[in-house]
């Protein structure tokens, strides 16, 4: 179906924490409960994390609760915010949530309290009868439902294939989707994108729709739109669909209806449009790359051009053996980015058993602001470094076929280079592959650079040796 609602719809993901033991008594550093359950009369004065196959937390957290497992039930209060991630969430009607919520799972059911908003990324998302959003609703997935006597603060966007929005919406809903009824309030406008759905091809869609493994998951609807004899909107009501739906729209908004129906015409305006604006985007972004990589090029090649023109020279040598390098070194490097994370956490975590939290924050600020440097450093190295050493090589050899003369004009060389790659890179179908290869093959020439520099250091300080002795 399309989008063309004025507002994106929001792809979300979790970040996924590292749980260590059982739980810690109050440290200075964030708590680890591996236990899954916190109890009613537990209060935690710090960050949470919490992870078990069945999660219940009752008690209080002064500070972020991180939840993870099967089900992950909040009965309790969260001063901050919430990062919950399994197969089913429960927010309860006893649970408030000072800050956001961010729940991704196979279904969230929520009735509780949030004060700040509700991001979801799930097959099924119900807010009940005592559901409050303070805030906005941003939702991605199959099914959104919205019970009757829920309530949110200021806006809702989703994309979805159905929404059944029973609830109240203080201000505007604004939604992609292939099926919507419409039988609550909205106080604003209810803009939907229905793409090209019409009353004549809408009981298609259901038959597609079936999560028999979550029964929190709701049958399929019809698709198409429907507003509710009872619905209110306080503003427009605005939809695009393959046809016209006033007939099952039963409810007159306060500002009108506006539709779009686009005309065969019409389409082909648009798709034209849309391929304008495709080419122009390509366009742009083929020129903040060049731009980027001719800065950082012509910087290299003037600031340390002893690693630019021999690792070039690996390229033009050994291709093959670079490129083997340049795989091992993105996996392996990866690999040791999150273990030295989990030396990290699980140091933090065994230096607060001990209730040494004053030498906890130190280790954790020290080694996470190593670790953050060496991240730095390889994305850059991946992402640049190997490109403006394969840029060179590439400027060379053309300069050397072309202006044999001219062939050790570091600059001119680099210029030509980097415009040749960036272009070829940018290619369709081909260009991901042309950036890959350059990519693992640069990456591999500069890890062979250093490894032949360490290996000749060696033999430098023998002769040395051998000199002072004679």
């Amino acid at each position: 179906m399309n989008n063309r609602i004025k507002c994106s719809v929001f792809s979300f993901f979790i970040m996924i924490s590292l749980l260590f033991g059982f739980a810690a008594q109050p440290v200075l550093a964030a708590e680890f409960n591996s236990n899954g359950v916190v109890g009613a009369d537990e209060v935690i004065e710090d960050d949470l994390f919490i992870g078990a196959q069945d999660v219940v937390f009752d008690g209080r957290v002064d500070g972020n609760l991180l939840a993870s497992g099967t089900v992950v039930t909040i009965n309790g209060e969260v001063t901050g915010s919430v990062f919950a991630v399994g197969k089913t969430i429960i927010v309860s009607e006893t649970a408030e949530i000072g800050g956001d919520l961010f729940a991704f799972s196979s279904s969230v059911i929520m009735d509780g309290k949030v004060s700040g908003s509700v991001f979801g990324g799930s097959a099924a998302l119900k807010l009940g009868s005592t559901a409050e959003v303070e805030r906005n609703v941003y939702y991605g997935g199959y099914s959104l439902e919205t019970t009757a006597g829920s309530q949110v603060g200021i806006d809702l966007f989703a994309g979805v294939y159905q929404a059944l929005l029973k609830g109240e919406i203080e201000r505007n809903a604004k939604i992609g989707a292939g099926a919507v009824e419409l039988s609550g309030n909205i106080g604003g406008d209810a803009e939907i994108d229905l793409g090209t759905v019409s009353p004549d091809d809408a009981t298609d869609f259901s038959s597609y729709m079936y999560f028999p493994q979550d029964p929190n998951i709701p049958e399929s609807v019809r698709a198409g739109l429907r507003v509710a004899e009872g619905a209110v909107i306080g503003g427009k009501l605005i939809y695009s669909a393959g046809a016209d739906f006033s007939r099952d729209i039963k409810a007159q908004p306060e500002s009108g209806i506006v539709a779009d129906f686009p005309t065969p015409r019409e389409e082909i305006q648009s798709a034209g449009q849309r391929m304008l604006v495709s080419v122009l985007g390509w366009f742009l972004k083929l020129v903040r790359r060049l731009i980027t990589l001719l800065i950082l090029g012509l910087l290299a090649i003037w600031l340390i051009p002893a690693i630019v023109k021999p690792a070039a020279e690996f390229v033009r040598t050994s291709p093959l053996p670079a490129a083997g390098n340049g795989v091992l070194l993105i996996i392996l490097g990866s690999f040791a980015i999150f273990l030295a994370a989990g030396i990290l956490l699980g140091l933090g975590f065994l230096f607060g058993l001990l209730t040494l939290g004053g030498l906890v924050s130190v280790i954790l600020w020290l080694g996470f602001s190593a670790l953050l440097l060496l991240v730095v450093i390889l994305v850059l190295l991946v992402t640049y470094g190997s490109h403006i050493v394969v840029s060179y090589f590439i400027g060379n050899w053309f300069l050397g076929l072309i202006a044999p003369q001219a062939k050790e004009k570091g600059i001119w060389a680099m210029v030509i280079g980097i415009i040749f790659l960036v272009v070829l890179s940018s290619l369709p179908f081909i260009g991901w592959l042309v950036s890959l290869v350059a990519t693992l093959i640069g990456t591999g020439a500069i890890v062979l650079l250093f490894r032949n520099r360490r290996k000749a250091l060696p033999e430098t300080q023998a002769v040395n040796v051998e000199i002072a002795e004679g």
